[in-house]
């Protein structure tokens, strides 16, 4: 006896599902979190590379010829 349902993916669209309010929250809430974790982790690399960039200036007056 053959069962086509179960060999072949049934593809729904999104608007067939529902979900309930408690689950469309905790989505919401991760969305925040992972945005709020990309912010953070873009001014942490900003400000490395404000340091490295006022580190390597500070360099070059240091050690700079003058009359080249």
């Amino acid at each position: 006896m053959e069962n086509n349902d179960l060999e072949q993916p049934r593809i729904v669209s999104s608007h067939d599902i529902r979900i309930d309010t408690d689950y469309a929250d905790w989505i919401a809430e991760v969305k925040h979190r992972y945005r709020s974790a990309q912010v953070k982790a873009a001014l942490r690399v900003n400000a490395e590379k404000l340091l490295f960039n006022w580190q390597l200036g500070r360099d070059l007056v240091q050690h700079q010829t003058f009359g080249i």
